[in-house]
């Protein structure tokens, strides 16, 4: 049975800030709108494009870009496409802030446009994108490009905008190269998501559970923490609520359809650019592969070269990197002191 510390929960929060340091440090907490607004504030599609033309090749040499010929330029102008109509869907779709999903998988709408949350939109949550193979070995295999909350959000804006409910093309659910012609698979509506939120509430209710019994052993500090933090079950309480808040449910009930109307409103009159949207949708779906699974893996160094070229990062001014050692070093004494009480 594991052994919960004390204030297990302040370890972990200590650990979160020292990565939203590391983040901030490096610039990936900034707003993309921020960086691609026009010189009065206000939304540019036409400087998203052009931001999204240099992030898509950040990682290459401009002495390699000038000189591209035959395959290689090829091969690189199908990445700039395919990696621009990407970023150009996950970004617009954070910057909608929608409030309901209208597909049948997950729980959260996507709403920060930063770098970070660009970057984790491509790592699993709750088993997506990741399926296992062999329950004994653990091995796993990746199963979708992003994870349920982007895909979701993505395939929910363009549903709101057109009316079709129409799978994001995802070059892991292509079986080989033919595949990316044939028309995206089509999927099944948000009536049958009750199931599914259902049979997921089962299993997080069976894994509070375990939690619970396995949170201390012979540790009455963290029981009580226990019984504080979680005694109420009130994490079961919001995850009800989050389904009920995020699922558009039956849509062929009188309230379904009223939610429905009421989010295609909202971003049919707040929504800007809405054509060039769903042709980057259109325009995804026609030319992605397989082989383009590679490209999300490549995003991070991306980011990093385009945020080092264009000076986000904090290491590249001396006085303001010496200020964040300060403030280091002066947590670091502080804990130093109270360990030394301790000797």
């Amino acid at each position: 049975m594991p052994f919960r510390y004390h204030n297990q929960n302040l370890r972990l929060d200590i650990e979160n800030m020292l990565q939203e340091l590391k983040n901030t440090c490096e610039g990936k907490n900034i707003s993309i709108a921020e960086i691609t607004c026009d010189k009065d504030g206000y939304y540019s599609d036409k400087k998203l494009w052009e931001f999204l033309e240099e992030l898509a090749v950040a990682d290459y040499p401009d002495s390699v870009l000038q000189t591209l010929s035959g395959d290689e330029k090829e091969r690189i102008d199908h990445e700039k496409d395919y990696l621009k109509n990407l970023l150009y869907l996950m970004i617009r779709s954070m910057q909608a802030k929608i409030d309901y999903l209208s597909c049948a998988h997950g729980y959260e709408t996507v709403k920060e446009d930063s770098f970070v949350e660009l970057m984790r939109s491509f790592h699993g949550t709750a088993g997506w994108p990741i399926k296992n193979l062999n329950l004994f070995t653990m091995k796993s295999e990746r199963c979708h490009l992003l994870n349920s909350d982007m895909d979701g959000t993505i395939r929910s804006v363009y549903f709101y905008l057109t009316g079709d409910d129409k799978a994001f093309p995802d070059p892991y659910q292509m079986e080989d190269e033919t595949a990316s012609k044939a028309p995206v698979r089509a999927v099944s509506d948000a009536s049958g998501s009750a199931e599914t939120d259902d049979g997921l509430l089962e299993i997080r209710q069976a894994l509070y559970q375990e939690e619970k019994d396995d949170y201390y052993h012979g540790d009455k500090a963290s029981e009580e923490d226990w019984n504080e933090i979680y005694g109420d079950d009130s994490g079961l309480d919001d995850l009800e609520n989050m389904k009920r808040r995020n699922h558009l449910g039956d849509t062929s009930s009188e309230a379904g359809k009223a939610r429905l109307e009421k989010q295609k409103r909202q971003l049919q009159i707040f929504f800007q650019n809405k054509d060039e949207f769903i042709k980057a949708y259109e325009r995804l779906a026609e030319i992605t592969k397989p082989s383009d699974r590679i490209y999300a893996d490549q995003l991070p160094k991306k980011i990093d070269e385009w945020l080092k070229k264009n000076g986000y990062m904090v290491y590249s001014d001396d006085e303001a990197t010496e200020g964040v050692f300060e403030l280091l070093l002066a947590a670091t004494k502080d804990v130093e002191r109270w360990q030394g009480k301790k000797l």
